[in-house]
Formats: structure tokens, sequence, C-alpha cells
């Protein structure tokens, strides 16, 4: 997910950004705390989405958001 972030950073600022700015930013006061713990929890796949339901039986249907019908958070 960090590589993603970094790749999505640089794409759209055209500026390189690295890992430990990135989570040095996600302790800035400038950001809810209810944001900065749901970043900090999208980042280490603490959310049940995605390619965590792959494996399971009878719910890889839940891979895919039943509304777009897009994989949530490709790796």
């Amino acid at each position: 997910n960090l590589d993603h972030i970094c790749y999505s950073i640089a794409e759209v600022f055209e500026y390189e950004q690295t890992d430990s700015a990135i989570w040095i930013s996600l302790r800035s006061n400038n950001i809810s705390r209810q944001s900065r713990n749901f970043l900090w929890k999208s980042l280490h796949d603490i959310y049940r989405v995605g390619f965590f339901w792959d494996h399971m039986p009878n719910l890889e249907h839940l891979v895919q958001c039943p509304t777009c019908e897009v994989v949530i958070w490709p790796d």
C-alpha cells in the first residue's frame, strides 16, 4: 500500500515522497484523529476489503465492490 501511495503522490503532484515522510505525516495534528486512524489501518490492511476474501470458500464474491464491480485495494 505504501508503494501505491508513493506512486500516486509522484503522479499527481510530480513530487517524490519517502516512506518515512508518509509515516510522519500520519502523526500530524492537521489531520483529525479519526482520519489518522483510518489511514493507519488502511496502510496495515486492517479493513476486510478486497483480496482479504479471495481465499475464503463461498466469500470470493466480496473481493469486488458490489456497486462498481471493481476489486477494492488491488495490490
